[in-house]
């Protein structure tokens, strides 16, 4: 077995841009005492949802937990503003919106 040693950890540079202008969310669960699941996800980011939603669907009488140890995306996969493209796109082409064209006359 080998061993990780761990200088530094991540620095947290706060919440994200675009949940700091939503109200104060509820105060979050906390695991007491002893629970017991089908399926246990750990990390509430975009797979840890994806795969809770879809072993929801594929078993829908089994627990399912999911564990975040801060919260629903509050980290990385929240820092990305929301923002996600659903469909491929050519940045070239002409009618992409952040296409640029700059004339030069002489």
């Amino acid at each position: 077995m080998s061993r990780i040693n761990v200088s530094r950890l991540p620095i947290d540079p706060g919440p994200a841009a675009w949940n700091a202008l939503l109200p104060d969310a509820a105060p979050a669960q906390s695991v007491d005492g002893n629970e017991t699941a089908d399926w246990i996800i750990i990390g509430a980011g975009f797979a840890g949802l994806a795969a809770a939603r879809r072993l929801s669907q594929l078993c829908p009488t089994d627990r399912i937990v999911v564990l975040e140890a801060k919260r629903v995306a509050e980290d990385d996969a929240g820092r990305n503003s929301g923002f996600m493209i659903d469909l491929p796109h050519d940045l070239s082409s002409a009618d992409y919106g952040g296409a640029c064209r700059i004339m030069i006359s002489r």
